[in-house]
């Protein structure tokens, strides 16, 4: 669900930001968790890798998968359990993570959910739309929100496998985003603009 920031104020869903430092905005809050709210720093992570690695196919991740990803061969079952139920409640969203079968999965049809990685993907979609109709400047407008919402890399800080792999993903697209920006400034002669984010483009690595 995509929501502006005033309906998402009034309405005080969950928020979550993964584009730069991964942030979480409890329902109903004005600030995102601090590192003790959190719970556990392990929680964190697994709440990241829930919805880095569940977000494409909205699968979930078998319990097996997520033992073995955070604590190796240890069996510690009762520690996820431990961890997830004090991670939905600094959320203060009990449906947050889902258990269904022997997977966890992140409850992605929550309502009034703000997340910034699919806003991102809605604004890119439908920018490039737009630009492929010839409808140039409402797909500048839709591109520009899509490169607003970089606030960094994907998930900054996090050095894992998959997230590295995720951040790979998202500074490709943010490139064809830009791409097509300097293209339509340019088009639209508004040649400031085209330049700026030419600029912003040589800064964003491969």
């Amino acid at each position: 669900t995509i929501l502006d920031a005033e309906t998402w104020h009034i309405q005080g869903g969950l928020r979550i930001q993964t584009l730069g430092p991964f942030r979480s905005w409890p329902a109903g809050a004005d600030q995102p968790l601090s590192a003790q709210q959190w719970g556990s720093q392990l929680g964190r992570r697994i709440m990241a890798y829930l919805l880095t690695e569940g977000y494409t196919g909205r699968g979930g991740i078998t319990r097996e998968k997520l033992l073995q990803e955070f604590w190796g061969r240890g069996n510690a079952g009762g520690s996820l359990r431990v961890i997830l139920h004090r991670l939905r409640s600094s959320v203060r969203c009990p449906a947050a993570i889902l258990f269904e079968g022997d997977s966890y999965r992140f409850n992605w049809d929550l309502p009034g959910i703000r997340f910034d990685r699919e806003q991102l993907d809605a604004f890119h979609r439908k920018g490039m739309a737009l630009a492929t109709e010839g409808r140039r400047d409402e797909a500048r407008e839709e591109l520009e929100r899509a490169e607003a919402l970089f606030r960094g890399d994907y998930l900054e800080g996090f050095d894992e496998p998959w997230a590295s792999q995720a951040r790979r993903t998202l500074r490709s697209s943010r490139r064809a985003i830009l791409e097509k920006l300097v293209e339509l400034c340019t088009g639209l002669e508004r040649p400031d603009a085209a330049a700026f984010y030419l600029d912003t483009l040589s800064k964003v690595r491969t």
